[in-house]
């Protein structure tokens, strides 16, 4: 006992010692607006810190070319930019890399602006904008708005600054102002000459004040807040505004309390104004909805309080992968109005890349998110998540609990589907016991991935590959051997021929979507994942060896796991294993707990709860944070620690993806009263049907790819139905919120 008090203490000051030489990110003090002006001598300036951003079309930065020798000077506002000549046909002018954007904001007070300058003067050309909104239920998606320049100023053969309203383009066109996909220039009639092309506006970005829950809900002993948030020139609340829990059906307030200041100024995720409102104390099951005695804000979306909330969650987001399922029709007993015939049955006998006159059948499996590829890394990694679900909260995954085709056959509709997905990695292995990386359209055609660069000659397997379905064949015969002992006999074999095709064959790398160059790590977590199953001595021998090489992902620039990067799932199966190492156990712990302070302050240092700093808000931000409770929860369960602090996470992270987040949606498709309406969908972007399956999420907010859409990272988020970078959905996004619901529904 005192050995392990000393090790804790050790830890706490190895995070205190970091955390106060300034290596690791410190809480910043929350403050009013008042107080930041009275101990900064500065508030966000009106008008500056939250304008809209220019969305810059022809500029030099953008279109690369020469500035030209005879631009007006910097003093008009050319200052860098350079020219292009305008076609007599047609260019293209894309706004978020073929991304569609929501433009509404800028209409009011936006415009088109540019310089142009003609050859002689007198010339005209015209400019357009297109949209594309898939839910169109017609055959054109798109609708073009076009107008000359000559009805808002003559150009001459000097170079002129020249507006034209927005609002014009959408005055009775039809064009849908959220789904914005390109600007057209051209249909020029001589020498024209067009330079810095920008939409522009002097607004501010959109944000209403508002009240943010879980549009779910919250468990009847769980903890239980809302945020109360918005632009500080904008909410006029306070701390000790009374706030309100209305009883739903009655219209009577149940609960009062008064907010609490979160953040004065949040100028690292949401440039708001945020206060808390905490209802914990409020356990009785209903549906309510929270009020706030203040001006301008609105009540909250409604939501429930009960202890079968999440049971109920887990059935809509489980059934997620049986509409993901490939190569099979879908029967409208199971997929109502989503019934489908078999999608991309040449599966069943594809060509090679390397050679199409191979074939072999490879259908099944899940495609993998927006797309039609099927890739094994992905897969992998998914199939491992939701098997550490059920292995960790067995109890709720029932039978017939998602109405599949296995459904009564008294195994967990869970583990069917993650069948479904085993079974076609099992066919993309070889006879020499590797793993092919891919079926995907490479070169525009389907194919079996099998050669990476030119001349390598086929019939290529990745050792990274073939190492992450070796771990999901290890962990998945360890369960399977419950339900169907022969099933996971050919699990454990096929895992076995995984680790000799390793052992023979390391450092195999590939390249494309989801490819690895080093591969050491995942033979290392092959190896975890083996001994796990089975307690062999030859893969206890290879950890003891090789352990300490990945320490890296405890770095705290490490959050989330995914298919390049299962160091910390690793780590959890061997700690899980019957026979760990003392020595090895120890290590993990010290390392683990520098790791787990540092998420903790990030999460506790925030308004939003969020373990990842405001860097790190990139593709597929809700699934690493999720995945950081996760691999948290994992790791204090198996180190035998208290397992309180990652439950916490877990629940706060779980909120923030149900409503809780700065722009007020839950990120779950039929989930709550203002969902996201769609994901990113090559399935049903496109299948004419008006209405998205319920229980999809999506990768949530991206400021690295979504940047345009907001100056602040937590409302870099669009939800259209073209739009990859911030809401697509994802096998291994889903498997992550699963596990995070599924801990939800065993707290009851």
């Amino acid at each position: 006992m005192k050995a392990e008090l000393l090790k804790r203490f050790t830890a706490i000051l190895t995070a205190v010692i970091i955390a106060f030489c300034g290596c690791a990110q410190r809480p910043r003090p929350i403050l009013s607006a008042e107080e930041l002006l009275e101990e900064r001598g500065t508030i966000p300036e009106i008008g500056i810190y939250n304008k809209l951003q220019d969305i810059r079309l022809i500029t030099y930065d953008v279109i690369g070319n020469s500035p030209g020798v005879d631009l007006p000077d910097s003093s008009d506002g050319m200052d860098g930019c350079g020219f292009v000549t305008v076609p007599t046909g047609e260019w293209t002018l894309v706004l978020r890399d073929w991304n569609t954007f929501d433009i509404s904001a800028y209409i009011p007070k936006g415009s088109i602006t540019f310089w142009a300058k003609g050859n002689s003067g007198g010339e005209d050309f015209s400019i357009g904008i297109q949209d594309c909104n898939r839910d169109r239920l017609t055959e054109e998606k798109s609708v073009y708005s076009w107008k000359k320049v000559s009805e808002y100023s003559a150009i001459t053969s000097d170079w002129q600054k020249i507006s034209i309203p927005l609002a014009d383009f959408f005055d009775g066109t039809g064009l849908d102002s959220s789904c914005i996909w390109t600007v057209r220039i051209g249909r020029s009639d001589g020498d024209v000459r067009i330079s810095n092309l920008r939409i522009t506006s002097s607004d501010k970005e959109p944000s209403v004040p508002s009240v943010k829950v879980n549009q779910l809900g919250y468990r009847s002993k769980g903890e239980k807040t809302a945020v109360v948030s918005g632009f500080y020139e904008d909410l006029k609340c306070s701390e000790n505004t009374e706030f309100d829990a209305i009883d739903a059906e009655s219209g009577k307030s149940v609960y009062s309390g008064r907010l609490t200041l979160a953040d004065g100024y949040d100028s690292r995720y949401s440039g708001e104004t945020v206060y808390i409102a905490d209802f914990t104390k409020l356990k009785t099951d209903g549906e309510y909805y929270i009020t706030v005695d203040c001006d301008g804000i609105e009540r909250s979306a409604k939501f429930r309080i009960g202890s079968e909330l999440y049971n109920n969650l887990l059935c809509i987001i489980g059934k997620y992968y049986y509409y993901q399922r490939a190569n099979t029709a879908l029967e409208e007993e199971y997929a109502g109005v989503y019934a489908r015939a078999s999608l991309h049955d040449e599966d069943l006998a594809l060509g090679f890349l390397s050679d199409r006159s191979k074939t072999k059948d490879v259908s099944g499996g899940w495609f993998d998110a927006g797309d039609f590829g099927k890739y094994v890394d992905t897969g992998a990694t998914s199939v491992a998540d939701l098997l550490l679900a059920y292995i960790s909260f067995p109890e709720v995954f029932k039978d017939g609990m998602e109405n599949i085709p296995e459904s009564g056959n008294g195994i967990p509709d869970i583990l069917d589907e993650v069948r479904y997905e085993l079974d076609y990695f099992l066919k993309m292995q070889d006879s020499d016991g590797g793993i092919y990386h891919r079926v995907h359209p490479d070169d525009g055609t389907r194919a079996i991935v099998d050669s990476f660069t030119d001349g390598d000659g086929g019939n290529i397997k990745s050792t990274g590959t073939t190492a992450n379905a070796c771990a999901a064949f290890a962990l998945a015969s360890a369960v399977y051997k419950d339900f169907d002992g022969e099933y996971a006999e050919s699990l454990k074999k096929a895992a076995r021929s995984c680790w000799e095709y390793i052992k023979e064959n390391p450092g195999i790398s590939s390249t494309g979507p989801y490819s690895t160059t080093e591969t050491e790590h995942q033979t290392f977590y092959a190896a975890c994942a083996l001994y796990y199953s089975e307690g062999l001595q030859e893969y206890h021998e290879y950890i003891k060896s090789n352990y300490r090489k990945y320490e890296d992902g405890f770095s705290t620039t490490q959050f989330g796991h995914s298919s390049d990067n299962m160091k910390k799932i690793a780590y959890a199966l061997y700690l899980a294993s019957s026979d760990c190492d003392r020595e090895i156990k120890g290590w993990i712990s010290e390392k683990y707990e520098s790791w787990k302070a540092q998420m903790l302050d990030t999460a506790n240092g925030n308004a939003w709860n969020t373990p990842l700093p405001e860097w790190g808000i990139w593709w597929g931000s809700n699934s690493h944070a999720l995945e950081t409770g996760m691999e948290m929860y994992l790791l204090d369960r198996y180190l035998g620690e208290n397992t309180s602090e990652a439950e916490a996470l877990c629940e706060k992270v779980l909120s923030f993806v149900l409503g809780e987040n700065p722009i007020g949606k839950c990120m779950v498709t039929g989930v709550g009263e203002n969902p996201i309406k769609r994901t990113y969908s090559g399935i049903f972007g496109t299948d004419g049907i008006e209405e998205f399956p319920a229980g999809y999420t999506s990768g949530g907010f991206n400021s690295l790819d979504a940047s345009l859409v907001s100056r602040f990272p937590l409302k870099c988020f669009t939800d259209t139905a073209l739009d990859w970078v911030s809401n697509e959905n994802a096998i291994f996004y889903q498997s992550a919120l699963i596990f995070s619901v599924a801990l939800q529904a065993d707290k009851g």
